[in-house]
């Protein structure tokens, strides 16, 4: 984890975050994972973070959740209140 994820972690409430599971990531292809890796993708790093949480109020466990149930990710819900 970056320091700017880890800065979005503390600095957000309320916040859920859908992480993939490790098969995700490993079926990426070995170039793609070892720029993820490197310093140079701090940025895309916090667009990938951001496109798996979500802020509503109060978080949410996975039992809480409905069947098919749409939310909205964090850099949509920024660019609404923007």
């Amino acid at each position: 984890m970056t320091p700017a994820v880890i800065n979005r972690l503390n600095e957000t409430a309320e916040l859920t975050i859908f992480v993939p599971v490790d098969s995700a990531w490993n079926a990426l292809h070995p170039i793609e994972k070892l720029y993820l890796e490197s310093e140079f993708a701090a940025d895309d790093l916090v667009r990938i973070f951001e496109m798996h949480a979500v802020v509503q109020h109060g978080v949410k466990w996975s039992e809480s959740f409905k069947p098919a149930i749409n939310c909205q990710s964090l850099p949509q819900t920024i660019r609404s209140l923007v």
